[in-house]
C-alpha cells in the first residue's frame, strides 16, 4: 500500500503477524518501562492494536545536571579576591616566587649557556609563558615616568603588569606601548607589552606575530 510512512498496515500483513514470544515481549516491556515509565501498559496496548508513532510517545523528563555554583567575575571583584593586601606588598615576600619562576622558565625554555638556542622555539614559549614571579624592568614606554621601573610581577591583567618594587610598593605598568626586560640564565629578553594584551590564560590559545628580541 503506497502512501505515508504513518499509514495503517495492510489487512493481509496484519493477518500474518505472529504474537511476540516471551523473551521478546519481556525485552520490549523493560525498554518501554525505562523510556515511558507508568505509561508502559498503554503503549503495549497500542502496539498490539496499531502502529505506534514515535512522536506520540510521552515526552521524557530529563534530569538536569547539577552545575557547581561558582562565583562570577563581578562577585570575585566585590569580595576583593584580586586585591593584593597592603601588608603583603613586600618585596622580600615575593623573592621565593621569583626563584620558583626562574626554575620554571629554565625548564620551559630549555636554556643552556653552553649550547645553541632555538630562537623560534623560545619565541613561541615566551609568548605563552606565565609571568607571575618574573622580575621585570621597563626599558621603554610611551609614558617616560615608567621607564626604569622594576620589580617582581605580582599580578597580571589584560592590560597591566603589577610589580612589587624593592622599596615595597605595588605599581601598575600598562602593557600598551611598553617594553619589558627580564633575564634568565644570563640571557636578556625584551618583550613588547602590546603583544601581551590578553589575559594570561588566553595567550596559550592565541596566534599572533611575535615581536621578540634576545641578546646575550
Amino acid at each position: 500500500m503506497a502512501g505515508s510512512a504513518y499509514g495503517q498496515l495492510p489487512d493481509d500483513f496484519k493477518r500474518n503477524l505472529k504474537p511476540l514470544d516471551t523473551g521478546t515481549e519481556a525485552f520490549i516491556k523493560k525498554f518501554l518501562n525505562d523510556a515511558v515509565g507508568d505509561s508502559t501498559e498503554d503503549v503495549l496496548l497500542n502496539l498490539r492494536k496499531k502502529p505506534l508513532m514515535i512522536d506520540s510517545l510521552p515526552k521524557l523528563k530529563l534530569k538536569k545536571r547539577n552545575r557547581s555554583l561558582g562565583l562570577s567575575a563581578q562577585q570575585k571583584k566585590k569580595l576583593g579576591l584580586y586585591v593584593i593586601p597592603k601588608h603583603t606588598q613586600k618585596y622580600e615576600k615575593f623573592v621565593p616566587l621569583n626563584n620558583l619562576w626562574m626554575d620554571y622558565m629554565k625548564k620551559l625554555l630549555s636554556l643552556n649557556r653552553f649550547s645553541n638556542v632555538n630562537i623560534n622555539s623560545v619565541e613561541n614559549k615566551i609568548l605563552k609563558a606565565d609571568y607571575h614571579g618574573a622580575f621585570f624592568k621597563v626599558t621603554k614606554s610611551k609614558c617616560s615616568t615608567y621607564v626604569g621601573s622594576s620589580g617582581i610581577v605580582a599580578k597580571e591583567t589584560k592590560n597591566m603588569f603589577y610589580l612589587v618594587t624593592k622599596d615595597d610598593k605595588l605599581i601598575g605598568i600598562p602593557k600598551y606601548n611598553s617594553l619589558f626586560e627580564f633575564q634568565v640564565e644570563g640571557y636578556v629578553f625584551e618583550i613588547f607589552g602590546s603583544n601581551f594584551r590578553f589575559r594570561p590564560g588566553e595567550r596559550s590559545a592565541r596566534k599572533f606575530k611575535p615581536k621578540l628580541f634576545m641578546t646575550f
